[in-house]
C-alpha cells in the first residue's frame, strides 16, 4: 500500500527511497474521540503535515463540545483529557450581554464586570477574588458620579455561576474558519475511501494529484449538509436525542447512486455528535457501486444502553420502534415518548397519512436493506435507503447540486461574509447538543 499524499510505499522500516514510515492514520481524529484507524493509507510525515495543515484547526473547531462532554465521553485512544478554557455567553432565558469562561465544569467571568440596581441599591460584581477588592472601588465611583451613596448599597461578589446554562463560542481565532473545515470533511470522507479499498485516483473531487504524483487534500464545491426533507425525518431530527440509544455518535456512510448512463456519484456522509451532518462528493463518474458503514458512539459504555453498541442498524431499529409506539398512540408512553406525540398530533391530517407512508418505507429498507424509490408529493423522487439518509433528484432524474452559501466562499461577496454565515449554521447546530449535555449531567 502506498501512502495516499506522497505516494511512496508504506513499510515499517525505510530501506529505500520510495518508501516511507507507516502510521497509525485516525480516520475519525482521535481528540473527537474516533476509533477507526488504519496504518495503510499515510504515512508518518505526511500524517504531521496534514495534522499541521487541516486537523489542529478542525479539532480546534469542536474542542468546546469536547470540553462540556469531557466527563462524559470515552477515552482517547492517546493523549491526555486535559482540560479546555473555552470562551461563551451566560444563557438564562436570553443571552448574555458579557463573556465567560468554562473549565472543569466551573462557569466564571472571562473579565471583572457589574451590574448596578439603583431602585434596591444592589450592585452585583463579577470577578475573580483576587481583582475583585480593586474592582468594586469602580463600581463605587460609578454610583457615586450618578448622585448615590455608595454605603446605602449591598454589594455581591459572583466568582462563579451555577444556575445558568453555559453557550460557547464555536469556531472562535479559527483562521479561513470555512476553509478548514471543508478540508476537515474532506479528509475524513477520502480516508475513509482509502480505507475501504478506493483508490485515491478516483477520488478526484477531494484529492488533487500532480504530474510528480503527490496527492493534496483539496475542496472542490463538493460539500453540502445535510436537512430533513420529510416529515419522518424532521420529527426523527428533532427529538434524536430522546429516541437514539447511544446518541451522541459519529457514523460514516461511503455509498453510490447511479446516473443515467450507467455510472454512479460516489459519496461519503458525516455525521459528527449525530448533529454536524454533511454529504461529501468524491467523484461524479464512478464505475461501481459501494455501500460501506462505519459507526460509534462517544460516550462511556456505562452511559449507554449497552445492549445496541456500536451497530447503526440496531440503533436505527430501537428508535424506529419507539417512533411506532408513539405513532400508534399506545397507552404506556413514558414523558419523552410524549413530548414527540405532541408533536405528532400538531399535524395535520394530510400530513399524518405522509409521515405514516413514510414510516411503511423507512420500516421496510431498514429491516429488508433493500433500496426503494417513491414518490412523495407527485413532485420528486427520491431514494430512501435503509441507512435513513437520502438524495433529492429531479423530474428528468438528474441530481440538484447546490451548495449554500456558508460552505462556499465563492458564493458570497467576501471572506468575512462567509465566516458568519459558517459561525451561525454551526452555532445553531450546536443548541441541541447542549441541551442533551445538560441533560445528561442532571440524569447521572
Amino acid at each position: 500500500m502506498n501512502c495516499f499524499i506522497c505516494n511512496k510505499l508504506l513499510v515499517d522500516n525505510i530501506e529505500q527511497k520510495n518508501q516511507c514510515e507507516k502510521h497509525c492514520e485516525h480516520i475519525l481524529h482521535n481528540a473527537l474521540r474516533g476509533k477507526l484507524k488504519s496504518q495503510n493509507i499515510l504515512c508518518k510525515q505526511c500524517g504531521n503535515k496534514i495534522n499541521d495543515d487541516i486537523d489542529v484547526e478542525f479539532v480546534k473547531f469542536f474542542s468546546p463540545v469536547n470540553e462540556l462532554f469531557k466527563d462524559y465521553m470515552r477515552k482517547k485512544d492517546h493523549g491526555s483529557a486535559s482540560s479546555t478554557k473555552i470562551l461563551g455567553k451566560l444563557f438564562n432565558g436570553s443571552l448574555s450581554d458579557f463573556d465567560v469562561n468554562y473549565k472543569d465544569g466551573t462557569i466564571s467571568p472571562s473579565r471583572p464586570s457589574h451590574s448596578i440596581d439603583y431602585d434596591d441599591r444592589i450592585a452585583e460584581i463579577f470577578a475573580s477574588n483576587s481583582i475583585i477588592t480593586n474592582y468594586k472601588k469602580r463600581v463605587t465611583d460609578e454610583i457615586e458620579r450618578n448622585g448615590y451613596n455608595p454605603n446605602d448599597f449591598e454589594y455581591i461578589n459572583i466568582e462563579t455561576y451555577n444556575e445558568s446554562l453555559f453557550v460557547p463560542y464555536i469556531g472562535l481565532n479559527i483562521d479561513s474558519l470555512d476553509e478548514k473545515i471543508k478540508l476537515g470533511y474532506n479528509k475524513i470522507a477520502s480516508e475513509f475511501a482509502l480505507h475501504s479499498g478506493i483508490k485515491r485516483e478516483c477520488l478526484n473531487r477531494a484529492i488533487e494529484i500532480d504530474v510528480d504524483g503527490d496527492g493534496k487534500i483539496i475542496f472542490s464545491n463538493n460539500i453540502f449538509p445535510y436537512f430533513p426533507n420529510s416529515l419522518a425525518e424532521a420529527i426523527y431530527e428533532e427529538f434524536r436525542p430522546l429516541m437514539e440509544p447511544n446518541y451522541p455518535t459519529h457514523t460514516l456512510i461511503l455509498f453510490t447512486q447511479e446516473k443515467n448512463n450507467g455510472r454512479y456519484v460516489l459519496y461519503c456522509y458525516i455525521e459528527l455528535y449525530s448533529t454536524f451532518q454533511n454529504y461529501v462528493i468524491l467523484n461524479h463518474d464512478y464505475h461501481q457501486e459501494e455501500s460501506h458503514i462505519y459507526h460509534q458512539t462517544i460516550m462511556k459504555p456505562k452511559i449507554l444502553d449497552t445492549s445496541v453498541g456500536d451497530d447503526l442498524r440496531q440503533s436505527l431499529r430501537r428508535s424506529h420502534e419507539m417512533l411506532m409506539k408513539v405513532i400508534n398512540n399506545d397507552e404506556v408512553l413514558d414523558p419523552l415518548e410524549k413530548n414527540v406525540r405532541k408533536r405528532i398530533d400538531s399535524l395535520s391530517e394530510y400530513e399524518l397519512s405522509i409521515l405514516e407512508k413514510e414510516v411503511d418505507i423507512i420500516e421496510d429498507s431498514i429491516y429488508n436493506q433493500n433500496m426503494r424509490k417513491e414518490n412523495f408529493l407527485s413532485r420528486e423522487s427520491y431514494d430512501l435507503t435503509w441507512i435513513y439518509k437520502k438524495l433529492f433528484y429531479n423530474l428528468y432524474n438528474e441530481r440538484l447540486e447546490s451548495t449554500p452559501k456558508f460552505l462556499s466562499i465563492g458564493a458570497t461577496t467576501s471572506k468575512e461574509a462567509t465566516e458568519k454565515m459558517a459561525q451561525k449554521y454551526y452555532y445553531e447546530k450546536l443548541q441541541r447538543l447542549l441541551v442533551t449535555i445538560q441533560a445528561v449531567k442532571y440524569s447521572l
